[in-house]
């Protein structure tokens, strides 16, 4: 597959689209965390041909070919950029240090999820997966889709109640 393959999603991209024109006009969306950019627009019947890079649609489409379904490593958690947080939420309650800007931080976890049954909590602040940093939940998510298998053991590098745990 070319690295940029063009798909024409058919009918309206998302209902959450307010409108094509708005929508054309930004040249750039985020569809379910995947950058897309828009390269045709079509006002009249809110159709938008999308520019995907491949390397987010080739193990999609080879996932659905082969299993119906598209299978990939599951933590089972809720997921927020600390980047997003104020600072006072940083510091304040979850007691990170001054210069750590960068992480994630867990919001939700899922009951029997793998996450729940490794000891991961609400509020735990992800820096690091087998030693290489992740910045945001797209890093995450890409570290995780890209560098893991189902079934794979994982080392998190967090922080939880302002202390360091690998």
């Amino acid at each position: 597959m070319p690295d940029n393959v063009k798909f024409d999603f058919r009918p309206p991209v998302e209902k959450a689209i307010q409108s094509v024109g708005s929508l054309a006009a930004s040249k750039q969306i985020n569809l379910k965390r995947i950058d897309a950019q828009i390269v045709g627009a079509d006002p009249l019947t809110d159709l938008a041909v999308l520019k995907i890079d491949s390397q987010y649609v080739t193990p999609i489409v080879e996932d659905l070919l082969q299993y119906g379904e598209v299978k990939r490593p599951y933590l089972g958690v809720g997921l927020q950029n600390i980047s997003d947080l104020s600072q006072y939420i940083q510091q304040g309650q979850l007691s990170l240090p001054e210069d750590l800007t960068e992480g994630v931080i867990i919001t939700t976890v899922e009951p029997s999820s793998p996450a729940a049954e490794a000891g991961l909590q609400v509020k735990d602040v992800i820096i690091s997966i087998n030693g290489t940093k992740v910045s945001t939940v797209g890093e995450l998510r890409k570290y995780l889709y890209t560098q893991t298998k189902i079934g794979d053991e994982i080392k998190m590098g967090l922080y939880r109640n302002g202390i360091w745990r690998v």
